[in-house]
């Protein structure tokens, strides 16, 4: 994607390299920036570079001047994404100073055990993450969806955890099996399994 030709990451050792989107990011991007409203409901697998390719977009979001709420499943979570939204470096980026550790102004990041109204402002982009181990998850679901502009982009996803509210809401998204709670939202939703 031409939107990350320009990004690097701190790996693993600490070292910057170059950020080249593995299969499953490219995939992630082409969903993510073609369809018409940005709205993705996503069962994922683990360790396959989704957190780090919606990261991406939210970093990418955040420069360009727009809001973004990354929502993430506990306190712990939230340190872990500060990390990787620090370590991107955008070369072209001369006004968020990402190269110099800083995480872009626009992105705020709550846990899942925060209380909603800590979100000061509307979003452009809201990206919430495990949401399948979420307490009271889809209850706060649609609580942080009212904070998405008409025209904003919401990326909710999780790893399996079976008999969760997640996997039964994604399932019958998939199927077109809709339970009345959720056909307002689930309509625009397109649905990804990343395995």
């Amino acid at each position: 994607m031409d939107k990350f030709n320009e990004y690097a990451i701190r790996n693993k050792s600490g070292n910057m390299v170059k950020f080249v989107p593995n299969e499953h990011q490219k995939r992630l991007f082409e969903e993510y920036y073609t369809l018409e409203k940005n709205r993705l409901l996503i069962m994922k697998a683990r360790q396959v570079g989704s957190t780090t390719a919606f990261l991406a977009i939210c970093h990418a979001a955040a420069v360009s001047g727009k809001n973004v709420i990354i929502v993430t499943y506990c306190g712990e979570e939230t340190g872990y994404i500060k990390s990787i939204l620090s370590n991107f470096y955008n070369h072209s980026c001369c006004t968020c100073r990402c190269h110099n550790r800083k995480i872009p102004r626009g992105i705020q990041i709550i846990s899942a055990g925060s209380k909603i109204e800590k979100c000061q402002t509307s979003a452009d982009v809201l990206y919430c993450t495990e949401v399948a181990y979420w307490r009271q998850g889809e209850s706060k679901i649609h609580e942080l969806m009212r904070l998405v502009r008409d025209d904003g982009s919401i990326i909710i996803e999780s790893t399996p955890n079976d008999g969760s509210w997640f996997n039964n809401v994604f399932c019958n998204v998939l199927n077109n099996k809709l339970d009345p709670s959720w056909n307002h939202w689930a309509k625009d939703f397109h649905t990804m399994l990343l395995s």
